[in-house]
This record gives structure tokens, C-alpha cells and sequence, in this order.
């Protein structure tokens, strides 16, 4: 006597909400632009996979570590170190917000992981100034501005279509008459 039947069930109509649902969590969601565009976003984002793990999870992480807990000399890494690391975290924090399809948000972290490794090279330029022997670690953080620049490259080609439409229909929308004219032509 408890169980309710419904009498209306449409299954096509379900399906087809599960499944938009899953699209929008995959790596490459279905709106992030159409042709050409999206295989270049798709490119970028693999490029950004593959640097963000090898340059900013692996190396970031590891080499600024290594430095701070090696052998105490006269050199202290740990100035340098810091943003190093910061700068890592954020860019694996803003990979993941790109691949869930949040590039303003990405873009906007990316960039500040981008200063944060200008900070880091600054860091080590003053470090090594008295030491003209010693080589920074360039080579090992510089390479995450790339990352900064794809990141904005793709939160440009997913929203400036969008921009631009929304100017578009901004423009073609009729103006407010300053005569008080009451019709909805």
C-alpha cells in the first residue's frame, strides 16, 4: 500500500540530463569553443597537464626542499625556497581549476603563481649576488611562465567569443527614448 507508481516517466528525457551533467566534469567539456578553437584549447590544456606536473608539482616541490633541508653552508635557501613553493602549489591549484572548466579563475591563479616566480628569481638573483661561482636554479622555475601564458591563452579563446557576442546583442538592443515613447516595436 506504501508504494507510489508514477505514471509519467520519460526516460529519454533523464538520460539526457545525466548525461549533459557528466559532460561538464570531463577534462574537455563540450563548451569550450567549436573547430579549430577547441582542439587548440585541448593542445594547450595537455601542454599545461604535462609542464604543470614535471616543472611545478615534481621540480617545485622537490628542488625547493632539497635546498632548504640540505647541508647548512653559507648560503640560506630558505628565502628563495618559499615562494618557490608557493608559486608551485598555485600552479597546480589553478591546473585543476582549468581542467574543471573555470579558466577565469585558473588564469587569475596562474598569473599570481607567475609573480610569485618572479619573486622567487628575484630571491635568488640577491642570494647569489656575492656569489658570482654559484648558478641559480633558473632553469627549474622559469619554465612555469609558460603555464601562466597558456592559461590566459585559453580563458581568452574560451571567453572573448562570449564577450564579443554579448557586445554584439548589447549594441542591437534598442535604446531608451528620451521623449518617453511608450512603444514595444
Amino acid at each position: 500500500m506504501g508504494k507510489q507508481i508514477k505514471l509519467n516517466t520519460n526516460k529519454n528525457s533523464n538520460s539526457k540530463q545525466t548525461k549533459k551533467r557528466r559532460e561538464t566534469r570531463f577534462f574537455f567539456v563540450k563548451d569550450q569553443g567549436e573547430g579549430a578553437v577547441r582542439v587548440l584549447i585541448i593542445i594547450f590544456k595537455l601542454l599545461e597537464l604535462v609542464i604543470t606536473t614535471i616543472f611545478a608539482l615534481c621540480l617545485g616541490i622537490l628542488a625547493p626542499l632539497s635546498l632548504m633541508m640540505g647541508e647548512p653552508d653559507e648560503i640560506v635557501f630558505t628565502s628563495a625556497a618559499v615562494p618557490w613553493i608557493i608559486s608551485s602549489v598555485l600552479y597546480v591549484i589553478g591546473l585543476f581549476l582549468m581542467i574543471f572548466n573555470c579558466s577565469k579563475t585558473g588564469a587569475g591563479v596562474h598569473i599570481a603563481a607567475g609573480i610569485c616566480s618572479l619573486v622567487t628569481y628575484n630571491n635568488f638573483r640577491a642570494l647569489f649576488r656575492d656569489h658570482p661561482e654559484y648558478r641559480t636554479p633558473a632553469h627549474l622555475f622559469m619554465p612555469c611562465l609558460i603555464i601562466s601564458a597558456l592559461s590566459v591563452a585559453i580563458m581568452l579563446m574560451v571567453n572573448v567569443p562570449v564577450w564579443w557576442e554579448r557586445y554584439i546583442q548589447k549594441q542591437n538592443e534598442k535604446a531608451p527614448s528620451i521623449l518617453g515613447d511608450d512603444n514595444n516595436d
